[in-house]
């Protein structure tokens, strides 16, 4: 007897839907022969920016959620940040120095990568 599950690939991605700056790709995962579920993920759209700390800087209003990637590759989600705040450090002379100064230590933070 085949197995429908094994026909799909792991990981398959399935939809790639975005909607008010939220883009989330949903991906098929196996389960056991019999049953496959579905995984969302949100994607966070990131802007690249002049820095010698920052690679490129991202906001999700809905979620008041920063993420930042940094020039050594890691990537940080910084919670309940306000869009004002996002907005000034988007706009600062300096984004290295206004996120040491009012972010880094401000606001509870989760290693994304």
């Amino acid at each position: 007897m085949s197995c429908l599950a094994n026909k799909i690939p792991e990981h398959a991605l399935i939809t790639n839907n975005s909607r008010k700056n939220e883009p989330k790709h949903q991906f098929i995962v196996k389960k056991d022969c019999k049953s496959v579920e579905t995984k969302t993920v949100f994607v966070m759209k990131r802007i690249a920016v002049n820095s010698s700390v920052l690679a490129s800087i991202g906001y999700q209003t809905s979620k008041k959620l920063l993420e930042i990637e940094f020039n050594s590759g890691g990537i940080y989600d910084y919670l309940g940040v306000p869009r004002s705040e996002y907005e000034a450090l988007m706009h600062a002379e300096s984004h290295g120095r206004y996120f040491t100064s009012r972010i880094r230590n401000e606001y509870t933070y989760k290693r994304v990568k």
